[in-house]
């Protein structure tokens, strides 16, 4: 006799239903798993067969095979499926019912557990111990999901899974067991639904809808207070990081070392909003982790020597950094340092908010709609833009440093802020290039001072209403007439397509979040401090023309002069 047994597997962001089947059949004896990885087949044939023993159901001397499917999804783990252990024994269980072998009274018990696994839907999770104990699996998540699906009666989900754990829920069951013995037994018993004390039941003050609402928002926000605080002296920083949050704009700092662009860096986590209820669901997935665990928005500092299979995703189709980063915040410092093929592999996840991984194993499909945070130094000692300390790199080399970051990938930074000429040098005031800039962030710096409480709000109000994916903000004709001012300049500058659309939409952040001063501003004026926001780029473009052949080595000797100066 034999009977299917259900479970599941999550591969990426889906949800995939398993359905197990054994059979007993003539031939050489021994236990075959057909249709799952042989990594696991060799390890799970032999806690299946050792748990069944301890049960006191031994396997027969005939050939038994069990048959997974989906296959094709099955095939694409190397590991992951060790809670498929017990829906693997049930099958095998149901199957021994018809064994002539089997004594008359285990033989009537096992065709009622055939008849109950028939008759009613259930899912089974977990993997087993040789002494035939089930520990729970990874999560509950996927099984939840399946039943949020179903239009018709909700299965029962048997695994040794903490009700508390199950946060969750739409009309459906969990039955908690610890070993394969309770679990047969509670099944031949078919007692479980009038056992309420393991039984868990929805209740209405528990249940949180699957919306789009923020959970948990609070009007004083700390981490954000905290934050304008501690930068409020350094405003131009606190007006560039304020405008990246709030606008979801990827940014990238440089500067010389130690100015400060890595602290700062680590602390824009302060300022994430909350996950939803929606993005919570989406990030427990892609994590593998329960929905408690992912209360606060993902942030990935991965080292400088990752790979570009560590950042997408590698054969295992696991996912990379950047989906790790999803609803997030992935910060890449030295971002000059790492391998040039994983810088360029960024470009189509940063445009798409997705990655689509294409393995020997298999093919899957994952979301990567995140925030990109950098620094980097502009060359290798550092201080090639500094007027503090001279350049100490020889030649082209800087140039050949810088070009490590290349334009397309440089093009998708809406926000490329050289810190250098951020900083006053000899008394002599900030660089005549980010000015306007500068100016700018004063303005609010007192603004800030007269009523930090007011501007906390404000930002709060503002960047909630960003990172909830509001596609339908109405804009004043005050900022739609700025954008196309500040577009129409990036237009004459020849500036490409793509960044005339990012400085746009850096406009239309700074109109919300910045409205008194925008108001009281000249409009040139004002589209003057928002393209500084890109003044690494223009730097950089100054820096090439000056280490022509022709001046590289007019370059060396005042170089060597300052070092004598200094």
């Amino acid at each position: 006799m034999s009977c299917l047994v259900r479970s599941a597997v999550c591969l990426g962001m889906t949800v995939h239903p398993v359905t197990i089947e054994a059979a007993l059949g003539n031939g050489f004896s021994g236990v075959q798993l057909i249709g799952v990885p042989q990594e696991y087949a060799r390890d799970a044939r032999e806690r299946i067969r050792a748990a069944l023993e301890s049960v006191g159901c031994p396997l027969p001397a005939r050939r038994l095979v069990v048959s997974f499917r989906p296959v094709e999804v099955l095939r694409n783990f190397r590991s992951g499926l060790e809670h498929l252990d017990l829906p693997c024994a049930i099958a095998i269980l149901a199957a021994l019912a018809d064994q002539s072998s089997v004594p008359q009274k285990l033989r009537s018990q096992l065709s009622s557990l055939a008849a109950a696994i028939r008759d009613d839907e259930h899912l089974f999770a977990g993997q087993l111990t040789l002494a035939g104990e089930l520990l729970p699996p990874q999560q509950s998540l996927p099984f939840e999901l399946i039943a949020l699906g179903q239009s018709s009666r909700t299965p029962l989900f048997w695994s040794n899974i903490e009700l508390q754990h199950v946060r969750r829920r739409s009309q459906q069951s969990f039955v908690r067991v610890k070993t394969l013995r309770e679990c047969t037994e509670r099944l031949i018993a078919c007692d479980t639904i009038n056992q309420q004390a393991d039984v868990f039941t929805e209740t209405p003050a528990m249940t949180t809808p699957l919306s789009q609402t923020p959970r948990g928002i609070s009007d004083n926000n700390d981490g954000a207070a905290h934050f304008f605080d501690k930068f409020v002296h350094t405003p131009v920083l606190a007006v560039t990081l304020a405008l990246a949050c709030a606008g979801r704009h990827h940014i990238l700092l440089a500067g010389s070392p130690g100015c400060g662009k890595t602290f700062a860096l680590r602390h824009f986590k302060h300022l994430l909003p909350p996950l939803n209820s929606r993005q919570q669901l989406e990030v427990a997935l892609i994590h593998q982790k329960d929905i408690d665990a992912t209360a606060e928005r993902p942030y990935r500092h991965p080292h400088h020597s990752a790979s570009a299979a560590a950042l997408l995703g590698g054969s295992l189709l696991q996912p990379g950094e950047v989906s790790l980063a999803h609803h997030g915040v992935l910060f890449l410092d030295e971002l000059s340092e790492f391998p040039r093929p994983a810088l360029e592999a960024l470009r189509e996840p940063l445009d798409e908010k997705k990655i689509t991984l294409s393995r020997s194993r298999g093919r899957v499909e994952l979301p990567a709609d995140f925030l990109l945070t950098a620094a980097t130094n502009p060359c290798a000692c550092g201080y090639f833009f500094s007027k503090q300390q001279s350049c100490r790199c020889v030649g082209n080399s800087a140039i050949k440093y810088q070009q490590k970051l290349s334009g397309p990938l440089l093009e998708r930074f809406p926000i490329l802020l050289l810190m250098d000429h951020l900083q006053p040098h000899n008394g002599a005031g900030v660089h005549t290039s980010t000015a306007a800039l500068c100016q700018f962030a004063e303005e609010w710096a007192e603004r800030f001072q007269d009523d930090p409480k007011h501007w906390n709000d404000h930002f709060i109000r503002v960047r909630d209403t960003s990172w909830t994916c509001q596609t339908d903000r109405k804009h004043s004709p005050l900022a739609k007439e700025l954008v196309e001012i500040v577009k129409s300049r990036a237009e004459r500058q020849q500036k490409s397509a793509r960044v005339q659309s990012l400085l746009g939409a850096v406009t239309m952040t700074a109109c919300e979040l910045f409205p008194d001063i925008v108001k009281s501003w000249d409009a040139d004026k004002f589209a003057q401090a928002i393209e500084q926001l890109r003044d690494l780029e223009a730097s950089l473009r100054q820096g090439v023309s000056l280490m022509t052949p022709f001046t590289a080595e007019h370059i060396l000797k005042e170089s060597n002069r300052r070092n004598d100066t200094l």
